[in-house]
């Protein structure tokens, strides 16, 4: 077997935002993505964009409207950004 006929499969979950009611699925953080989050604790000047550009690499399904990180900052309300950041902690850790 070659190594690019590996192919991974993250968990994910889906989530509807609470505001915007749009529909998204979110796959779990790989390691690196930890390892960036962890550094923004370093850092807290750029907690929150290293957290949204975390989160928005995450998406394996949004709404066909969002076709870019920009456009999803703007049609994406705080309130469903936190939504997705509990859709992405199950993903990653499940109900631990």
């Amino acid at each position: 077997m070659l190594l690019d006929e590996i192919v991974i499969t993250y968990p994910n979950y889906e989530i509807k935002t609470c505001q915007t009611l749009a529909e998204y699925s979110l796959r779990s953080l790989t390691v690196n993505d930890e390892l960036n989050l962890k550094s923004s604790a370093i850092n807290p000047n750029n907690a929150a964009k290293l957290l949204n550009k975390v989160l928005y690499n995450c998406i394996i399904k949004k709404p066909e409207e969002i076709d870019s990180y920009e456009k999803w900052i703007t049609m994406t309300t705080f309130q469903d950004r936190q939504a997705m950041i509990y859709g992405l902690y199950h993903a990653t850790y499940g109900d631990e």
